[in-house]
């Protein structure tokens, strides 16, 4: 037929003519040549690639009146001509359309006489992952029980879909996607015989469009060959759509100099959705990887339409994430992370979206580098002991302390693997660096606040700025800290104005200013903050629109990201890893014991016990006499001393040295119970302070009891409150000051 399909024409009418299915071939063939038969055959794989055609292949070798040697059909006998022309003993149901009971009813009904002209009766059911379950039920009952000469082939897409009791009465066979040397030679063999030439790039590209579907891969090529019989490489790309390497090269190289009107230009160029786009970016910084940071390198196409793209091009990007790794002393693999992260995080449908990202990613790849401050004198390894636990009320509640951090410098990333071989270094001495890193305390004080914002507010750090003062003029320490102040006394006002002064509508945060890593010298003020993530869009575009045209700065100088988590565990990831993030610069030295009892407790590195990132620790910098954290008051030393006063002091796994509970969120189960406690005891203190009883002994003995009630409720201790949920408070009693049960202390506690 002159105008048939090549899908059509060269559909294989035999065992012989299949590709790239050989286990399922030799199988289906080997049973034909011993003269067997399998009653019941399930073809499992992806669409294209011969399922049906290798069902037909079966049934037309069984009904054949002489197969060939290699247990093909001969396609020469009358059975296998009536075959081709639909006779009665084929029988092909589609269950994708047709589903129901009723279908399989009639086939059942079909079956239960003797075939009319072959040997065997063969019902195939194509797409069965598309039967109700009705259907299934009365097909299980007949594959249980098959009729007389009657053989049946269930072909699926999807095998997962299919019941487990259907699966174990089938002999189920799964079919593979073709190799690309496979499919290669399979284009080239079909090029010679419709006369097309062809390049053997171009013949590559349609490889990889086709993603290993036999199907796809003859359709393709009839679609080019349409158009140029040469099957020429740029007709190749444009005729399927895969033309967009270098627009996607060109584009990544203008987010790399940050020039914006480039990159438009680029996308413009472009005449796909969105989607697509993304696609293609996460698909380039896959294909960067694979060429450039994976060990050994990965020679394969992320996507087909990078075929055209030299190695000098992605060398070239490569490097650009190198000088971007050096200038803040991070891996490039971590820098390839957080470009990937960025673009899966704000892959969307729209144009908006995809504009957004594209700043966003210019702002991270350029922000401005910080430096590293002069190196301290070398110094001992010191043994850091967290400090008494925070609910103690024998010392201030919740304090950020401004001391300076016990410093050893000269340390390099490999240097951290070698912390428990020098843990016999002398734990009294602490020598004075300036302040290059955060101390235990202050490390303490950071994940101490995010622990109490989960306990006491339920809520979670969902959101990350980070602020490069040399973009706002602001070269030294007070100066930059006085900004951050403002800027996060108008997040406060913007998001409390927006939500009516709601408690989830504030902005929750923890801010720490440190000095930057790297070639330049500049500070950056690093924030973690709740923020409602219905609110995340207006947030950004009132920072980037109407916040930083006041300053006249530009728009790398700002970094603000905003997730919404998928579930309560990756909120729970996402909040600690920003508390970690802002810990990056606590000295890698320190060592800490890794267990509550000092008895059967070792020294480890402290940074390692809280899960802070290796490629992403460095020096915090020397920023004088400027404060270095600042947290807001709901979480802050105002809002820890009331929980205590309470009775409700919250609980610390830092201070315990429970390190594997600091990111377990338990934090949750304590917030519910501790709004548990506060709604079961509030009528009863009410009516105590509102109780007024002439007799004195009687009023004091009330007192006492509502006392002792209280301290058997709430104790001072917070790992003493009962819990309907265990943790390592069972265990742990750590350097705790409580104030003893006998005494008094409802008076202070009430004040």
């Amino acid at each position: 037929m002159q105008n048939e399909a090549l899908t059509l024409k060269y559909r294989p009418a035999c065992f012989e003519e299949v590709v790239g299915q050989a286990s399922a071939v030799v199988y289906l063939s080997s049973l034909i040549r011993r003269n067997k038969t399998a009653r019941s055959v399930a073809l499992a794989g992806c669409p294209g690639i011969g399922k049906t055609t290798l069902a037909r292949i079966y049934a037309k070798a069984l009904q054949c009146e002489a197969p060939t040697s290699g247990g093909s059909p001969c396609n020469a006998c009358d059975t296998c001509i009536a075959f081709d022309r639909g006779h009665t003993d084929y029988y092909e149901l589609n269950g994708g359309t047709h589903g129901g009971i009723d279908a399989i009813r009639r086939i059942v009904e079909i079956c239960r006489g003797m075939p009319l002209r072959a040997d065997w009766r063969v019902i195939v059911i194509d797409e069965a992952q598309g039967l109700s379950r009705q259907a299934f039920d009365a097909l299980l009952k007949t594959l249980e029980e098959p009729p007389t000469q009657t053989v049946f082939v269930l072909a699926t897409t999807e095998r997962h879909r299919i019941r487990g009791a259907i699966q174990s009465r089938c002999t189920v066979l799964d079919l593979d996607l073709i190799d690309d040397e496979t499919a290669k030679a399979y284009l080239a063999h079909l090029c010679r015989k419709e006369g097309f030439g062809f390049e053997d790039a171009a013949l590559a590209t349609i490889v990889a469009v086709s993603k290993g579907q036999l199907r796809d891969l003859v359709k393709n090529l009839e679609q080019v060959g349409e158009f140029d019989p040469t099957i020429s490489l740029d007709v190749t790309l444009s005729v399927l759509g895969v033309a967009h390497g270098p627009i996607v090269v060109g584009f990544l190289d203008a987010v790399f100099v940050g020039d914006l009107r480039q990159q438009e230009a680029f996308l413009h160029l472009w005449p796909v959705g969105a989607e697509t786009k993304f696609d293609a970016l996460l698909a380039a910084l896959l294909q960067i990887h694979d060429l450039e940071f994976a060990d050994p390198p990965l020679e394969r196409l992320a996507d087909p339409a990078f075929v055209t793209i030299e190695a000098t091009a992605w060398r070239r990007l490569a490097d650009a994430i190198r000088d971007r790794a050096a200038r803040h002393a991070l891996h490039p693999v971590a820098v390839w992370q957080e470009m990937t992260d960025l673009c899966m995080n704000w892959r969307s449908g729209s144009e908006l979206g995809l504009r957004n990202a594209a700043l966003r990613l210019t702002q991270m790849v350029n922000a401005p580098p910080p430096v590293r401050s002069a190196e301290p004198a070398p110094g001992p390894i010191a043994r850091a002991e967290p400090t008494p636990h925070l609910g103690d009320p024998s010392r201030p509640a919740f304090i950020v302390p401004q001391v300076t951090p016990v410093i050893i410098d000269g340390v390099t990333r490999d240097d951290v693997l070698d912390l428990e071989l020098q843990a016999e270094s002398d734990p009294a001495r602490h020598e004075d660096a300036s302040g290059q890193y955060l101390s235990v305390a202050m490390a303490q004080a950071v994940f101490e606040a995010a622990s109490f914002l989960m306990q006491e507010h339920g809520l979670a750090f969902n959101a990350r700025l980070s602020v490069a003062h040399d973009g706002f003029r602001q070269f030294d320490p007070g100066s930059a800290a006085a900004f951050r102040a403002h800027l996060l006394s108008e997040l406060r006002e913007r998001l409390e104005h927006w939500t009516a002064g709601r408690l989830d509508g504030r902005c929750l945060s923890i801010a720490v200013l440190e000095r930057g890593f790297g070639a330049a010298d500049g500070l950056v003020t690093n924030i973690a903050a709740h923020v409602p993530i219905a609110l995340r869009d207006h947030l950004k575009e009132w920072l980037l629109f109407e916040f930083l045209p006041r300053f006249e700065t530009p728009a790398r100088s700002l970094f603000f990201d905003a997730r919404a988590p998928r579930d309560v565990q990756a909120e729970t990831n996402e909040h600690w890893g920003h508390v970690r993030w802002l810990c990056r610069g606590l000295n890698p030295r320190i060592l800490a014991l890794d267990g509550p009892d000092p008895a059967r407790a070792g020294y480890r590195c402290l940074a390692d016990l809280l899960g802070t990132m290796r490629g992403q620790r460095r020096p915090a910098g020397d920023i004088g006499e400027a404060e270095r954290i600042v947290v807001s008051p709901e979480i802050g030393p105002a809002a820890w001393s009331v929980a205590v006063a309470e009775r409700l002091a919250p609980l610390s796994a830092f201070a315990d040295r429970a390190w594997s509970f600091i990111d377990r969120g338990w934090e949750r189960d304590e917030h519910q119970h501790r709004c548990r406690l506060r709604a079961f005891n509030a009528a009863d203190i009410l009516d105590s302070l509102s109780f007024h009883e002439p007799d004195p002994l009687e009023a004091a003995y009330r007192v006492q009891r509502r006392a002792e009630l209280m301290e058997s409720q709430r104790p001072l201790d917070p790992r003493r409150r009962s819990r309907s949920w265990s943790g390592w408070w069972a265990e742990a009693r750590p350097n705790y000051i409580a104030v003893p049960s006998t005494q008094p202390a409802f008076s202070k506690c009430s004040a």
